[in-house]
Formats: structure tokens, sequence, C-alpha cells
């Protein structure tokens, strides 16, 4: 789930974007970007959730990092944990409704 926060709207390019906490080459925490993004749009089988909340946890520093043998497109938004409300619902996806609360996590253990 990635961290984003918030949308605005581009007028120099006219696009649809969300705030977010990303990075575009792997390293420390020196490398962590905050600004705006193009606004993701959900696939098959997924929803978008407009957080609330979210945690940069361990799991999103050992991915700023970089995992050998585990390819990160890039840029990048992080966010394995967080917490918010549905937000979009592509046709034919889950039984979810805009506007119902949602929570989740990418770590593999959940």
């Amino acid at each position: 789930m990635p961290m984003w926060h918030g949308r605005s709207y581009n007028v120099r390019t006219t696009e649809v974007c969300v705030r977010a906490l990303y990075f575009e080459e792997h390293g420390g925490t020196d490398k962590l970007l905050y600004g705006e993004r193009p606004e993701p749009e959900p696939g098959p089988g997924e929803v978008r959730v407009r957080l609330k909340t979210t945690a940069l946890n361990h799991l999103d520093l050992f991915v700023l990092e970089g995992i050998p043998g585990i390819p990160i497109e890039l840029p990048h938004i992080g966010g394995a944990d967080g917490a918010g409300v549905v937000d979009a619902v592509p046709r034919r996806a889950l039984p979810a409704v805009p506007g119902s609360p949602a929570s989740g996590s990418s770590a593999p253990w959940s």
C-alpha cells in the first residue's frame, strides 16, 4: 500500500497528483523525498485507499536500501502499513464501497 496523503491538481501537467513519501534511488534516509506524484489507479482486484495514517517501518527501510535480488521499480512510493478510507474501486473489483474504512499491510507475514 503506497504511502500517499491528499490529492492535488498539477496546473503545469493537468494531472491529478497525490503527496507522497518516495525515493528515486536506493540508499539511506537522505534519499527520501516528499512531493507530488501521479495519482495511482487501482488495477484488477485492487482498491485505492486515501490514507489517514501511515508508518515508515523497517520493511520500508530495507526496500529503500535495496534488497539484493529483488528489483524495485523506481521511483518507488513506500508504505508497508497504513489505514484510511476506500477512495476508488474499479469495475468488477473486490466487494468494497468508496468511503469504507480500510487498513492493510504489505508485510509478508500479514
